[in-house]
């Protein structure tokens, strides 16, 4: 008889540890900030209420140096992307964020669509830039420059802005956005 009690309060605790490890799992599976991870020359798909879009990266280019508005001689990384819109209507990524992660997903650097002509338009072909609006079933190409010359780079991250606020965080000009990340493995 004892023995079934010492059984009972034996399978009580293995039930308690094994709903603790559900739990912690839940909560960790929005590591990500809501995404999802893709490999190395997969397609990366985000799909929402009012857009679904296809991400693929087409090159990683070595380190090349500008002289920019800011400064002479800095160096660059080109990220060729082709996206393609696959949903009925236009939409534009201007608020999507890319950045280059490296070991230990420390970001090397970060370009948001509407900016990056900016940093490099005196050195770039404004064609050749990624553009932000895409129309409805069509797919635009073109290069993100990202301000590094590492040659460490493992990810590329995208940051959609989302209206969930269980996702990350940040502040853009006085107003909170969230964001869900994303990842393509370079």
């Amino acid at each position: 008889m004892e023995n079934l009690k010492n059984n009972k309060k034996l399978i009580v605790v293995v039930l308690i540890i094994i709903i603790i490890a559900i739990v912690f799992m839940i909560k960790n599976t929005n590591k990500t900030g809501g995404g999802y991870s893709v490999s190395k020359n997969e397609a990366l798909k985000i799909k929402e209420s009012n857009s679904d879009i296809t991400i693929n990266v087409d090159t990683v280019d070595e380190p090349v140096y500008f002289d920019t508005i800011l400064s002479d001689k800095t160096a660059y990384t080109g990220v060729k992307l082709s996206i393609k819109n696959n949903s009925d209507t236009d939409i534009n990524i201007i608020a999507y964020n890319f950045s280059l992660l490296g070991a230990n997903d420390i970001e090397l650097a970060k370009v948001s669509t509407g900016l990056q002509g900016f940093n490099v338009a005196e050195s770039v072909d404004e064609s050749e830039l990624l553009a932000s609006d895409i129309p409805a079933g069509q797919t635009v190409s073109g290069y993100l420059y990202f301000e590094t010359d590492s040659k460490d780079i493992k990810k590329l991250k995208v940051a959609r802005p989302t209206k969930n606020k269980t996702n990350n965080k940040s502040v853009v000009a006085g107003q909170e956005i969230y964001f869900e990340y994303y990842y393509i493995n370079l």
